[in-house]
């Protein structure tokens, strides 16, 4: 009746028959009574959500203190009841590191597990009272599989066959040579001859070889039912280290927790549940993870009956560590990003070729996070929709997706996305994330505040919901309380740099370059390899009048985004930033480098084209400088900083055009541009802290149309046009008047002029020259010379020369 009952459990479980199997499980628990049939039951409880059911009937007959196993079950009904402090009662605090295989007694060759569960099969007497109750013991520790395969139930019996059947045909076999020797013996009427004495003895020799054989089977039996016993010991220890991970991370005590979960992996590094707490929550830095995966002991895997060859045949060695190799690469998809993008990029490039799994959600997912870290939005975005249009409610995926839509702005899909999700599943935290995240897209940060908040508090440990709960704080000036929230994904978080970066971030904001320093190097100390974060160290640095460290910190920044791969497009702003440092190093040449870059690769920028500009006029070249800052106004006409700059481009250039073409100034034109150049210098640099914090740091995008004519140029050509106009008819009006005859008026009149304007006369000599210093004046171009007639004249003529003396 036992076997009957199994069989009718077993396959109420496999069509998900929860109350078929209940009913059939408590009529066999009540005929049997064993561990094993409690804890099927419990399981079952457990699994149609009846916590307290099932940890009642765990609870009975004392099986939570004589089973690892119900232990590990009990414990996962208190949590699932919130009751964190009744499981860590039953659960203990501390973890079984004595368990932990190191790599001195690993075991090379699982198959003695295999070999084991064929002895306690062979031990069971090959029935099937006996079979039941060592497959119980399996079906505990594998999930809710009640019976073998076919396969090794076929071993077992071929061990029957040829171990118990083999003894009783050769028992049989000797009686019947009995009755025929004795037969011969008594016929003949003869004693015991030599011959008989021999077939006693080999008689003899046989059983005892049959005794030993026996003797040997049960010992080796015995040891691999000890070392089944044994593994499947450490697996539930190592799930009750994950269960007191999930306990202390509950109660926010987040450094016991992490140690909770990388005791579970170490004890068995097939514990995945524990692995990914760690790597989902962010509980280790980037270099913990990868060291942490190195330290694991992957040697240590065992294969069941299942691993075994398709022939029943034990696995080999060849098997264990190609399963050792295939476990060790999953892993290393899961971590992050930031380190070894080359280990990463092997691992896939196996896993997609040898095994087949290009096309898995979870390799697709973690190459969809590497091209996210390295901005290649649009290519993650591709990634992340086949995952989706596989399986639509993926929602592990869900993070990644909305923030590649995020960043590129496709609003309307995300509409969809959050609409179809509040219709679906309204249960799920990602659901209002999608949603906060459309508002927060759309400008509606509000709205987009209290969804966030709402998918916080239905996990209070959902990551992406707390980033973008401070995002919208941050995106209004409050940086109070963005940095209130920001500690609280810092405090929960602890092996993510990000709310470090974004702390030092809204400290730089609100102007405290000391607290925002200690913050990114916090974050610098998690993570070296992010571009980002390596920016804002240099701009804090930058505005420390730090020029030097912070051109180290940009350089260091775009080489580190180019080994991730990353697209240039993305940091064009640390490369501005880094042509603002060399600008205040007084390195010219190479902030003019670096601005040329910017433009080649991002186009047109009203600011890049300014800092051209200011560049330009601390060198000494307004001409040039005005060119460009006409292009920075062609781009955004109404910019401050370009028409001031452009204004002081304008001064300088007339004035330099006024000092060649002065009478008695003639420096020359290479000795005027060197007076220009340097007082140029002395009054931009003055002027650096009104100007230049306009132009550092900002990453401004837009078309650049034609470029406008020169100002400036127009305006010195214009002025000597007109004065070359005014000599030549200056000297048309003296040449008329000498032809006409009327010298002397003309001299008696500027006798006349002279004696008004120093009160005494003058001599014939002094007369004419007079008349030599009036052609003087009038070579000079003074617009003053030219008179209509009368004391007018006289007057202008007066006043020119005493200006030009």
């Amino acid at each position: 009746m036992e076997p009957f009952l199994r069989e009718w459990r077993q396959d109420a479980l496999n069509k998900a028959q929860y109350d078929s199997a209940i009913f059939v499980g408590d009529k066999l628990l009540a005929l049997t009574g064993t561990d094993e049939d409690a804890f099927w039951l419990a399981q079952v409880h457990f699994a149609m959500g009846n916590y307290t059911r099932a940890q009642a009937l765990l609870s009975k007959s004392d099986l939570i203190v004589r089973n690892a196993s119900c232990r590990y079950l009990a414990a996962h009904c208190l949590i699932k009841q919130n009751r964190f402090e009744d499981a860590l009662a039953i659960l203990g605090e501390r973890n079984p590191t004595h368990l932990i295989p190191s790599s001195a007694n690993k075991r090379k060759a699982p198959i003695g597990a295999m070999a084991g569960e064929d002895a306690a099969a062979n031990l069971s007497g090959g029935g099937k009272g006996g079979q039941s109750g060592s497959t119980n013991v399996g079906t505990a520790a594998s999930g809710f599989n009640a019976n073998y395969p076919p396969q090794v139930q076929n071993v077992g019996k071929r061990s029957t066959i040829f171990g118990v059947g083999k003894s009783s045909a050769a028992a049989g076999k000797g009686h019947a040579n009995s009755r025929s020797l004795g037969g011969v013996a008594d016929k003949s009427g003869t004693g015991p001859s030599e011959r008989r004495r021999e077939w006693e003895a080999s008689m003899e020799a046989e059983a005892a070889a049959v005794a030993a054989a026996a003797a040997a089977a049960a010992s080796a039996a015995a040891a691999a039912a000890a070392a089944s016993a044994e593994a499947s010991n450490r697996r539930y220890e190592a799930g009750m280290c994950y269960l007191r991970g999930i306990c202390y991370t509950k109660q926010n005590v987040f450094d016991r927790a992490k140690e909770c979960y990388k005791d579970a992996v170490r004890i068995d590094v097939q514990c995945f549940e524990a692995f990914q707490q760690l790597t989902k929550n962010q509980l280790m830095s980037p270099e913990e993870e990868w060291e942490f995966l190195n330290s694991l002991n992957f040697e240590s895997i065992t294969i069941g009956p299942a691993g075994a060859g398709a022939d029943g045949s034990p696995a080999t060695e060849d098997i264990v560590q190609e399963a050792a190799d295939f476990t060790r690469m999953l892993y290393s998809t899961r971590l992050s990003k930031y380190r070894n993008p080359d280990a990463f990029a092997a691992a896939a490039e196996s896993l997609a070729s040898h095994y087949r799994l290009g096309n898995n959600a979870d390799l697709l997912l973690a190459r969809a996070d590497l091209a996210y870290t390295q901005c290649r939005y649009e290519d993650a975005l591709a990634l992340t929709s086949d995952v989706l249009e596989e399986d639509r409610y993926n929602f592990g995926a869900y993070p990644l997706h909305l923030a590649c839509l995020f960043e590129l702005r496709m609003k309307n899909v995300l509409f969809l996305v959050a609409h179809d999700l509040a219709d679906q599943h309204p249960e799920e935290p990602c659901t209002w994330l999608a949603v906060g995240v459309y508002y927060f897209a759309t400008d509606r940060i509000a709205e987009a505040r209290r969804y966030f908040s709402k998918a916080s508090m239905m996990d209070a440990h959902y990551g992406p919901a707390w980033i973008g709960f401070a995002h919208t704080f941050a995106a209004e000036g409050e940086h109070d309380q963005a940095i209130s929230a920001y500690s609280t994904a810092a405090r929960l978080f602890t092996g993510t740099h990000l709310p470090q970066v974004f702390l030092g971030m809204q400290h730089h904001a609100m102007n405290n370059m000391t607290v925002a320093e200690e913050f990114l190097k916090t974050a610098y100390g998690l993570c070296r390899e992010d571009p980002l974060l390596l920016n804002e160290m240099g701009v804090v640095c930058y505005h420390q009048d730090r020029p030097k460290d912070a051109a180290t910190l940009f350089r260091k920044a775009l080489e580190v985004a180019d080994d991730m791969d990353c697209d240039p497009q993305a940091w064009l702003s640390t490369r501005t930033n880094l042509g603002h440092a060399y600008r205040r190093m007084r390195l010219f040449r190479e902030a003019l480098a670096q601005f040329d870059d910017v433009l080649r690769l991002g186009g047109k920028n009203a600011a890049v084209f300014s800092a051209k500009g200011l560049i330009l006029l601390e060198r000494g070249q307004p001409d040039e400088a005005a060119i460009v800052l006409h292009e920075a106004l062609a781009i955004k006409p109404q910019d401050p900083i370009a028409t001031e700059l452009l204004n002081k481009a304008l001064t300088e250039m007339a004035a330099s055009s006024t000092v060649l073409q002065l009478t008695g100034g003639n420096y020359g034109p290479i000795a005027g541009k060197g007076r220009t150049a340097r007082s140029s210098a002395l009054d931009v640099d003055g002027q650096e802290n009104t100007m230049g914090d306009h132009l550092r740091f900002t990453d401004r995008g837009a078309g650049l149309e034609a470029t406008s004519e020169d100002v400036g140029s127009d305006t010195v050509a214009r002025f000597e046009n007109d004065l070359l106009q005014k000599r030549m008819t200056a000297k048309q009006q003296l040449a008329d008047a000498v032809s006409s005859g009327d010298a002397t008026s003309a001299r008696a009149a500027r006798h006349r002029a002279t004696r008004r304007s120093k009160g005494k006369g003058k001599s014939k000599d002094q007369e004419s020259e007079g008349g030599d210093d009036m052609e003087g004046v009038l070579e000079g171009g003074s617009q003053a010379a030219v008179g209509t007639g009368g004391g007018e004249d006289t007057n202008n003529g007066s006043g020119i020369r005493h200006a030009a003396g």
